[in-house]
């Protein structure tokens, strides 16, 4: 029975791809050995190697002491004189109604399967509570008048067919989910990622962020606001501005770090200072050639910042002795 293989396999696709089941957690269960072999055949062909063996496909009988969350049963028989064959037998119409733990589809031909009279009872019980038609009515989870009325595998929608927005109410209780309707998706409910604004620590800059961040912990990424100047900072002011950022952890205002060229007084190089520093303090490292002071003659290199007295020449000496004339 290839169409009614169709109609309960993409039943199962559609819960997987629209509602979000994995299919772990969706079994399909046939009747006849013929129409097992058929599913698990059609349904290599539309899914991939890793789907095909994810989604369980069973006869009725061998399901028994089994269970999952949604289950779909194919009864196959349809014939004009309406004989069920085996499945007139209870226990097998006992095993396949009681197999699942949220939800359960049949598939068959209504007007053969309810000659028999163990399925008369169910059908009829099912009837009741509005459960029985030519028709399967598949309803968006969220806005209940957008619907899909499958008469057959091919009009089952594999894509999302609801496409307002979801409106669904975050833990936050102040905004309404915004993503489309479908695919269903439970975990984007878990965190509100609204943009909201609000003030920093600082008291001074706004900023946004997403809702369910507590801003307590976000630091202010803009620039300090405090200005070194005859109001601030009376005895040093520079009038440049605070380079740190406004929230950074290791932020004083004792000095102000604004970075200055200056060239050395000895040795005229181009050297950077901070604005705090005085020039006088600093010690240039630049290479300086210089005359050593004892000997008078050699030249050497040393660092600007260090001491002519302090630098000893290695070179030999070219002084006489006195009075033989002998070089030292």
């Amino acid at each position: 029975n290839e169409g009614e293989a169709l109609m309960v396999l993409n039943l199962a696709r559609f819960f997987q791809r629209v509602n979000r089941y994995p299919l772990s957690e969706i079994t399909i269960l046939s009747a006849y050995k013929g129409q097992t072999a058929l599913l698990r055949r059609m349904s290599s062909e539309v899914m991939d190697a890793g789907e095909s063996r994810e989604l369980e496909i069973q006869t009725i009988d061998m399901y028994q002491g089994d269970e999952n969350k949604i289950v779909i049963v194919s009864l196959v028989r349809s014939n004009p004189q309406k004989q069920t064959g085996f499945l007139s037998i209870l226990n097998r119409r006992c095993v396949a109604q009681s197999r699942s733990k949220s939800a359960l589809f049949i598939v068959g031909n209504l007007e053969t399967v309810e000659h028999a009279a163990v399925w008369k009872r169910l059908v009829s019980r099912m009837r009741e509570d509005e459960n029985v038609g030519r028709q399967l009515v598949l309803k968006c989870t969220t806005h209940d008048d957008v619907q899909v009325r499958a008469r057959d595998g091919n009009s089952i929608p594999l894509e999302t067919f609801c496409h307002r927005q979801c409106e669904h109410l975050m833990p936050c209780r102040l905004h309404a989910c915004s993503k489309p309707c479908q695919p269903y998706h439970p975990a984007a409910h878990a965190r509100c990622m609204a943009s909201v604004s609000f003030t920093h620590k600082c008291g001074i800059h706004l900023d946004t962020k997403p809702c369910y961040i507590d801003q307590s912990s976000l630091s202010c990424k803009s620039p300090c606001p405090f200005v070194f100047d005859n109001n601030s900072r009376p005895e040093r002011p520079c009038g440049h501005s605070c380079v740190e950022l406004c929230g950074a952890w290791s932020h004083d205002h004792e000095n102000c770090m604004v970075t200055l060229m200056f060239n050395c007084p000895q040795c005229d190089t181009e050297r950077k200072r901070k604005c705090y520093q005085d020039i006088a303090s600093l010690e240039c490292l630049s290479n300086v050639k210089f005359t050593y002071k004892f000997c008078g003659v050699h030249e050497g290199y040393k660092a600007c910042c260090a001491r002519i007295e302090e630098q000893v020449c290695a070179n030999t000496c070219l002084k006489h002795m006195d009075p033989c004339g002998h070089g030292c």
